[in-house]
């Protein structure tokens, strides 16, 4: 079927849009894709500021929605009858058809932050550091110095790149229950890697919550509580995650990279006298 939608593409008021492109339908948002075949789609439909698809699904199974909010209405009802219009004859084998399985999601990599960020600006200091180290204790003492302080400062390093890379976890696992909105997030299909929960931020928009279960596993629950940032959705994480696990760890990190750094200093200065 020859597909010229008249609203091929409908925009949400912050991140969110939906995108005709041949055959298939794209939810796309900051950070995910999917890709919906419109053979998966059994209704598309328009409502006040809204706009949502209702996936195919077998007569014992609960159908997938993917909706968005903060549209335009006019918009939205123009877009649904583009899609009811491209949409595939039904047929009887409809009935057998589960939507979500044909839909392909995928992560969007986020786009790299011009300039150095504070982890690389702490790496290149931490290697500085390290190789003047490791320089004077070759001076001063030839090769088995220098091995002994690259050795020390390469696991002080190693240590301490792990600790730069929890803070921002950490911090967010810390604040983001204070101030976050939350949601229930009910399990819809596998990704490539992991199983896919969906849940409805404040605008009516779906967002997607990859969670931390393989596409394999048997035992993951159906519903996950979730808490997400009412300013940027798409930031989210389990209402339960633990939070005082995290600090610990970055104690712990941040308390081996102090003593890996101080071992590392003596050990050159050491090598000097």
């Amino acid at each position: 079927m020859s597909i010229t939608p008249a609203a091929p593409v409908l925009n949400s008021g912050d991140d969110t849009s939906m995108r005709l492109d041949g055959e298939d339908l794209y939810l796309t948002q900051v950070d995910f894709e999917h890709r919906i075949p419109l053979k998966a789609i059994a209704v598309a439909e328009a409502g006040e500021r809204t706009f949502a698809i209702t996936l195919k699904s077998r007569w014992e199974d609960e159908p997938a929605v993917f909706r968005i909010g903060d549209v335009d209405t006019d918009e939205a009802a123009a877009f649904a009858r583009a899609v009811l219009d491209a949409l595939p004859e039904p047929t009887e084998g409809d009935r057998e058809v589960n939507g979500v399985w044909v839909v392909a999601s995928r992560d969007i990599p986020a786009e790299p932050p011009e300039g150095l960020n504070g982890f690389q600006i702490g790496a290149i200091t931490v290697v500085l550091l390290l190789a003047g180290c490791a320089t004077y204790a070759g001076i001063m003492g030839g090769f088995w110095p220098i091995t002994a302080v690259l050795i020390v400062g390469g696991i002080t390093a190693f240590v301490f790149a792990a600790a730069v890379i929890q803070i921002p976890a950490t911090a967010l696992a810390w604040s983001l229950p204070k101030r976050g909105v939350k949601a229930v997030a009910a399990y819809s299909h596998n990704g490539q890697y992991k199983r896919l929960h969906l849940y409805t931020d404040k605008r009516g928009n779906t967002r997607t919550f990859p969670g931390l279960y393989s596409s394999a596993s048997t035992w993951a629950p159906k519903d996950i509580e979730v808490v997400y940032d009412p300013e940027a959705p798409g930031t989210v994480l389990r209402a339960d995650e633990g939070r005082w696990g995290k600090v610990i760890g970055l104690v712990l990190l941040g308390a081996l990279s102090a003593l890996g750094l101080a071992g590392t200093v003596l050990l050159t200065l050491g090598y000097g006298l």
